[in-house]
């Protein structure tokens, strides 16, 4: 993961517990799992975390990105709308370019401590040549 990343944070620790809130910008960034096959790049995010200990943040947060990969799948721009609660992200909406189309995500809950997910999503436009060669032969 790579990128510049500026935090404001106001808050009170007291007896091991953190309460206040803070600011996060992300710019530039970059984020590669080989392990996973996945690769993401020009990566922005402004998240407002209204509270500290749980990691609450208000609706409405945006993370972007310019382009990437999953496996063999080339992904391009795109935008997430969500908010953070109860250790998941709670997806607003999500929209991404894929296969000459967009795929886009209504709703969805993502925990972070799951080791997979399952979410309703629809692909509009999406080109038929795009999709010859994730065919099997």
């Amino acid at each position: 993961m790579g990128g510049r990343v500026r935090v404001i944070a106001a808050g009170t620790l007291r007896g091991g517990s953190v309460e206040g809130g803070a600011e996060l910008e992300l710019d530039g960034g970059s984020y590669d799992n080989p392990a996973k096959k996945m690769a993401i790049t020009g990566l922005a995010a402004k998240v407002r975390i209204a509270e500290l200990r749980t990691l609450r943040s208000e609706p409405g947060q945006v993370a972007t990105w310019e382009g990437g990969s999953v496996d063999q799948l080339a992904i391009g721009a795109g935008r997430v709308r969500f908010r953070l609660e109860e250790n998941a992200a709670h997806i607003e909406e999500a929209r991404v370019a894929v296969l000459g189309g967009e795929l886009t995500v209504p709703r969805a809950t993502v925990a972070f401590n799951a080791s997979s997910y399952s979410l309703a999503a629809s692909l509009t436009g999406a080109q038929l040549g795009a999709m010859l060669p994730l065919l099997p032969p």
